[in-house]
């Protein structure tokens, strides 16, 4: 299972093979050392590159062997669990959101706040719609 655990373990593998900027990765390897399974490591590099943590570019056709050029924000980023501590500031926004909405309810009735949510779902909609354009 990806979680934001095995995110830090594969950044911080990384970062601790690198020599400068830079590092290769075989996927198979790196599955062995950190007890991750490989097709993880793959998804999870390849969200990296998204996230302007790293550039891949692929060694070798058929096998996960990849050149890994590091960032300085993943450097940075793997000197904490960064991913975890993302996934708590998640997690206790959601929950503060969740008791904002309790109040809110609580003052407006059901009926109201059923209203509300209703259109700010329609809102949340439709810039999901615009923003993936």
């Amino acid at each position: 299972m990806i979680t934001p655990q095995v995110r830090d373990e594969i950044l911080k593998y990384l970062v601790s093979t690198r020599n400068g900027l830079h590092t290769t990765i075989k996927c198979k390897d790196a599955a062995t050392a950190l007890n991750i399974e490989e097709a993880f490591i793959v998804a999870i590099l390849s969200e990296f590159e998204k996230e302007n943590l790293i550039m891949l570019m692929s060694i070798a056709d058929g096998v996960h062997w990849y050149s890994v050029t590091l960032t300085a924000k993943a450097i940075e980023y793997s000197q904490t669990p960064w991913f975890q501590a993302k996934a708590e500031v998640e997690r206790m926004q959601i929950e503060k959101l969740i008791e904002e909405l309790d109040q809110i309810k609580n003052q407006i009735g059901l009926e109201r706040y059923n209203s509300v949510i209703n259109s700010l779902s329609l809102i949340v909609g439709v810039f999901g719609l615009v923003s993936s354009k």
